[in-house]
């Protein structure tokens, strides 16, 4: 799929990295059980008398495999907050067009692009095409993910290598582009996953690369 594992819907991403500006954490889960690694709600100010205020009204947010899953939550919930959205999808490409129908139906703005971020010339052109259609970039998020369980005797080198680009490199070199657009105070936000500190049978090359997002996080944040 495009998106990684998970539950939730209209969830901000658990962990977040800023590019050239801070730090931010969401902890908590979706459902107020006190589940930690989970997501937590956020909600537009609501001025005395007025309307919903747009927290991201003028912001531009590039989320990768955003054609379903919490992915496309994301997208559609950044929209409602006022952001122009670029919808990113490696094989699905009606269900990102659903994506990009549902904000626009809703009044927002989004374009859908194809890439794959496991390949880094998708990924170069990913942000071309960001820029292009948009201008420039506030906020990206990391989200794309593959996830293929199986026991130690079964995993093969192709798979570990699959993991490991997508879910790890392909990270880190989209972090590496949208750091040279975002402007001071924009932010790359990494969606990891409680699984990479649980000891899950079968999730082996999955959990390490949620680990070494983990770390990743922190490094860039720091």
């Amino acid at each position: 799929g495009d998106a990684s594992g998970g539950h939730g819907l209209g969830l901000y991403a658990r962990r977040a990295a800023a590019a050239r500006g801070g730090v931010r954490e969401a902890r908590g889960s979706p459902y107020n059980d006190g589940t930690p690694g989970g997501y937590e709600w956020t909600r537009p100010d609501t001025p005395r008398g007025g309307p919903a205020r747009k927290r991201l009204d003028g912001k531009v947010a590039l989320v990768t495999g955003s054609s379903r899953g919490i992915g496309a939550a994301i997208a559609r919930r950044f929209a409602a907050d006022g952001a122009k959205v670029v919808v990113n999808y490696a094989r699905s490409p009606d269900a990102a067009q659903e994506v990009v129908a549902a904000i626009k139906t809703a009044g927002g703005e989004a374009v859908a692009v194809r890439a794959d971020t496991g390949n880094p010339t998708d990924v170069a052109a990913l942000f071309a095409e960001t820029k292009k259609a948009f201008g420039k970039l506030d906020v990206h998020v990391n989200n794309a993910a593959i996830m293929q369980r199986g026991m130690l005797p079964d995993v093969t080198v192709e798979q570990i290598d699959a993991h490991l680009n997508i879910n790890v490199r392909g990270y880190l070199l989209c972090a590496q582009h949208a750091a040279e657009l975002l402007p001071r105070g924009g932010c790359i936000i990494n969606v990891g996953s409680a699984i990479s500190r649980m000891a899950y049978p079968g999730s082996v090359v999955y959990s390490l690369t949620k680990g070494a997002i983990d770390v990743m996080t922190r490094v860039l944040a720091a």
